[in-house]
């Protein structure tokens, strides 16, 4: 039996396919952060500078830019310079591609209206009667 060889398309679309879950789980992995969760509520549609993230989400300085550093590695905000100062916003992307993922989910769950109405019975789960 021969094997078909690896055609280029099928080898590009399986890279995108590990490309984007490895993005996909640097995000999540940023956004496990609680601080940085804070971070990314306060940016919203907003370009804000380092000052302003350090008073609106009440940390340091320098502890702010180690988080903006994480979140903008992981691809979750992206950085401006203007002038002396650097602007930080939300990426679409990424909040396009976490929606992507958690929509996917959602659509595999199944409501109390769509669940069977009798609880499914499995040899697995049953016990025998003591004698």
């Amino acid at each position: 039996m021969t094997e078909e060889p690896l055609r280029v398309d099928k080898l590009r679309g399986m890279t995108e396919r590990i490309s984007t879950q490895a993005r996909l789980e640097s995000i999540l992995g940023a956004l496990g952060e609680p601080t940085r969760r804070r971070i990314v509520g306060v940016l919203g549609p907003e370009q804000l500078s380092v000052t302003e993230i350090v008073e609106l989400v009440g940390i340091s300085q320098p502890a702010a830019s180690k988080h903006l550093k994480v979140l903008r590695e992981a691809g979750v905000i992206v950085m401006r310079p203007d002038a002396q100062r650097r602007l930080y916003r939300l990426s679409k992307e990424a909040f396009s591609l976490v929606s992507a993922w958690a929509g996917g989910i959602a659509g595999n769950i199944t409501t109390e209206e769509s669940a069977p109405s009798k609880p499914v019975e499995s040899s697995a789960f049953r016990f025998s009667e003591p004698e």
